[in-house]
């Protein structure tokens, strides 16, 4: 049981670097935010994997049930730390 959460865990923190290839091609319009917003969702991230991997497990569920509908909060959080055009937002999020 321990090595299926594991598993799920590791699906789920697929969304570390997904977040960072997002990021890296507009590093420089970053808004500048306080670091409690990054600690927050790093919470939420953590939040994301752990208990997300526990209940994929024990309901065999699989983890893209959990991952789409988050992809939600995550643009809004992708659109309020950059100064960039919406479209262009979304261009690079998507992509």
């Amino acid at each position: 049981m321990t090595q299926l959460i594991l598993r799920y865990c590791l699906e789920l923190a697929i969304v570390i670097p997904a977040a960072v290839f997002a990021l890296l091609p507009v590093s420089k319009y970053l808004k500048s935010l306080s670091t409690g917003f990054f600690i927050f969702v790093g919470g939420v991230l953590f939040l994301l994997i752990i208990p997300g991997g526990y209940f994929c497990a024990m309901y065999g569920l699989d983890s893209n049930y959990l991952i789409i509908p988050c992809m939600i909060p995550f643009f809004l959080f992708y659109h309020l730390s950059l100064d960039l055009s919406v479209s262009k937002k979304l261009f690079c999020f998507f992509n």
